[in-house]
């Protein structure tokens, strides 16, 4: 197979961000781009949809908290799609 091909003197920087919110594998946000009024609405949102039921985490599994080191192990694995929490009882 041959090795990508590098465009010298190419600036990519900008055909990376001409598709930067159609890509569904390129996804990144900074808080430092919106301002606090923006945040507090969007955390306002938020709070709301929650209270309503409106949104649901993914679960990737629940384990015993005597079984944290196997979820640090599945963590560090990187294998759970998902948040994996940890139950007291």
């Amino acid at each position: 197979m041959a090795a990508p091909v590098a465009l010298r003197g190419e600036d990519l920087l900008p055909t990376l961000l001409s598709e930067f919110h159609t890509s569904p594998t390129l996804l990144a946000f900074s808080l430092n781009s919106v301002t606090a009024k923006e945040l507090l609405r969007s955390w306002q949102e938020i709070t709301a949809r929650w209270t309503e039921g409106l949104l649901t985490p993914v679960l990737h599994q629940r384990l015993a908290l005597t079984d944290a080191e196997h979820a640090l192990e599945l963590l560090e694995r990187g294998t759970p799609f998902g948040k994996v929490v940890l139950l007291p009882r």
